[in-house]
């Protein structure tokens, strides 16, 4: 992705190539976005539920087939959120100057709030999915007894 991003940049002279690269850039970002929504649910599984490695992953992508777009959001959220926090640390730095040791400690104090609220909300997430994919298995055994 940033080497699809560089590539953007360099050929912004040439509408052709920078808006190709852009798409893929773009293509990219969301295929990204969406994995991590269900790696890290895998990670809250792996911890809630013991079940580790490919299981893990395995599960998880089965949990989240139909409930995909929150997860997605989510993840959009918080990679945005990580992108503005350091952008605005880079700036805050600039104008500082020195060793910065407030935007030091303000950084990682905000990171480690939204780091918070991320396993919070992937935890979540996780019971939604699960209870989603209970109720449907309810309602297909309840099908399948009022058709025999």
């Amino acid at each position: 992705m940033f080497s699809l991003a560089t590539y953007a940049y360099i050929a912004s002279t040439y509408t052709l190539f920078m808006a190709l690269f852009v798409v893929h850039f773009v293509a990219l970002l969301a295929k990204f976005i969406e994995w991590s929504a269900i790696w890290n649910m895998s990670i809250v599984m792996s911890i809630v539920e013991e079940k580790q490695g490919d299981v893990a992953l395995f599960v998880s992508s089965y949990l989240s087939r139909g409930n995909r777009k929150p997860g997605f959001l989510f993840v959009l959220v918080f990679f945005v959120w990580t992108v503005v926090l350091r952008l605005s640390c880079l700036y805050l730095r600039s104008l500082v100057g020195g060793s910065g040791m407030v935007v030091l400690a303000a950084y990682t104090g905000l990171v480690c709030l939204g780091n918070l609220m991320k396993w919070v909300v992937f935890v979540v997430y996780f019971y939604d999915c699960k209870k989603r994919v209970q109720e449907k298995n309810c309602v297909a055994e309840e099908s399948n007894i009022a058709i025999a």
